[in-house]
């Protein structure tokens, strides 16, 4: 499970805005995590086909694909707000892990599923999801 987080520059000149405003800042925060979450969730969803898999889906059933977070849940930590995304690792176990990185050390070895890791942690994904959270924030400042 990886967890997504506000990070773009410029954050903090937006927070000050929302502050000047006296808009809710919590309430677009966790709009901008949702769409992140939702933003990768798609990704994942479009990597999640048997020609992806390893050994090209011969032995994919898609059961770890029903372990996808597919709801938003804002958590916060103090003044820290996340949302985790991915697979729940105690529902999908280790097969996501798997299916992320391969296993190179099992013999024989286990290609990763194509793409998988970039859905969530590609260098795309994350200017993505950076413009994502800026537009969602910046529109909520339009909104006032």
């Amino acid at each position: 499970m990886a967890r997504a987080k506000l990070e773009f520059e410029g954050f903090s000149e937006i927070a000050q805005r929302y502050i000047e405003f006296g808009a809710n800042l919590r309430k677009g925060t966790e709009q901008a995590l949702v769409a992140t979450h939702e933003y990768i969730t798609s990704n994942i969803e479009q990597v999640f086909t048997p020609s992806n898999m390893p050994a090209k889906g011969k032995y994919w059933t898609g059961k770890t694909l029903e372990k996808l977070r597919r709801q938003a849940t804002v958590e916060w930590n103090g003044d820290v707000a996340s949302v985790p995304v991915g697979f729940e690792i105690k529902e999908a176990g280790i097969n996501s892990i798997f299916l992320m990185y391969g296993t190179p050390r099992h013999k024989p070895p286990m290609k990763a599923a194509r793409g998988l890791y970039d859905a969530i942690y590609g260098k795309k994904t994350i200017e993505n999801v950076r413009g994502i959270q800026e537009e969602v924030l910046y529109r909520g400042l339009e909104n006032l």
